[in-house]
């Protein structure tokens, strides 16, 4: 059977329920070696986009990137990415 070609205000809205299908992580104690590790390779990247810090858009995609690189990784780790954000966010300008 030949399923029609979706049009792309239907794939928009798939893309946009994509992440609540997304699986939420699940409560865990956090295991410091990988929140250390998470907050290690959010630094990395930081460090690797430090320009992005000197303007509020800037700070953002940088924020989005951290965030995209977090996805779909252990919660200790996520964790990790989330102090680095938080700091990020909470700097003076």
């Amino acid at each position: 059977m030949i399923r029609p070609a979706l049009n792309p205000a239907d794939r928009k809205q798939l893309r946009a329920m994509a992440n609540d299908l997304v699986r939420k992580p699940i409560s865990e104690p956090i295991n410091k070696v990988m929140f250390n590790e998470g907050k290690r390779d959010a630094v990395d990247i930081v460090n690797a986009c430090k320009a992005l810090l000197r303007s509020p858009v800037g700070r953002e995609s940088l924020i989005a990137k951290l965030r995209a690189a977090s996805k779909g990784r252990p919660l200790s780790i996520v964790k990790g990415f989330d102090h680095i954000i938080t700091m990020i966010e909470t700097a003076p300008h």
